[in-house]
Order: C-alpha cells, then structure tokens, then sequence
C-alpha cells in the first residue's frame, strides 16, 4: 500500500507509525537495511523501527534526500 505523505499534516503523518506492521510470522533477517527517500517527521523510519525492536537484528538506515535547489544548479552543469 502506498501512503502518499507530501499533503498531510504533521499528526497525520505522525499516525504512519501506527500503521506499519511486519507480516505475521515473518523471519527476520540478523541484518535489516531501512531505506527512506527522505525524512520529515521520521515517522515511516520509527513505525519501522517499532516493529523490530523486539528482534535480535542490527539496523542500519539510509535515507536518500536532495534539496529542489541544488536539483536546479545540477541541471545546468548536466546541459553542457
């Protein structure tokens, strides 16, 4: 399911950390990789990170996130 976020508010956005769930008898893997484009509230990132807290596993978090302005110089270097 895809939750888009970019047009709801802040408590909104803060419920997603209810809404994240594991399958029910999933395994989990020792090493777990969380990946998020970006973060504004984190609550993808802790609704996640409540899932697995009960789990013997290491986390590691990436987040992938680029201001629209340095998007904007970049592009005028990619012209040339």
């Amino acid at each position: 399911m895809i939750f888009d976020q970019k047009n709801r508010s802040v408590e909104e956005r803060m419920k997603m950390v209810d809404n994240i769930a594991l399958k029910k008898h999933c395994d989990v893997p020792r090493k777990v990789l969380l990946v998020d484009d970006t973060i504004t509230t984190g609550a993808s990132l802790l609704g996640a990170l409540h899932c697995l807290q009960d789990y013997d596993c290491k986390i590691v978090i990436y987040v992938v996130s680029v201001n629209h302005l340095w998007l904007k110089k970049a592009e005028k270097y990619s012209e040339k």
